[in-house]
């Protein structure tokens, strides 16, 4: 089985993705940033979409050939795999296609009128640039 963990920064994406590790799920190795997050993807991911751009750099083509191969890399220490970052948000149909249609997705929503302080000061991020990003993420789950 296949678990996608989508939505905007400062959603909960890392304490659901730490909730199913703990049923069992694998995330992969650790990372030093979140306790789940793979260094693979969240470089390729952060490559992909040009952070904090958001803009595709390379192809769908391209992603969706790197997430397979990424999640089979995966399959071999574990039958329930899963992966858990905000910019899988804009990888819904790459996901699909790399990943098959079986692929289980959670949706982790955040109150838009919460403020993400955190997240702005974890990244240096400018307010304005922060509000384009998680409208940016926000529209890819609605369409």
């Amino acid at each position: 089985m296949r678990i996608a963990i989508v939505g905007t920064y400062e959603a909960g994406i890392d304490w659901v993705a730490a909730v199913l590790n703990q049923l069992g799920v694998h995330f992969g190795q650790p990372h030093q940033e979140s306790q789940l997050d793979t260094v693979q993807l969240i470089y390729r991911l952060r490559r992909w979409w040009n952070e904090p751009l958001l803009v595709a750099s390379i192809s769908a083509l391209a992603r969706r050939s790197q997430l397979a191969r990424w999640v089979q890399k995966l399959e071999e220490s574990a039958s329930v795999v899963g992966a858990a970052h905000p910019l899988l948000t804009l990888c819904l149909d790459d996901v699909k296609a790399a990943w098959g249609q079986g692929t289980k997705f959670l949706w982790c929503r955040k109150n838009p009128d919460q403020p993400v302080e955190k997240f702005a000061n974890d990244y240096s991020a400018s307010w304005p640039e922060l509000e384009r990003m998680q409208a940016t993420l926000t529209h890819a789950l609605k369409s």
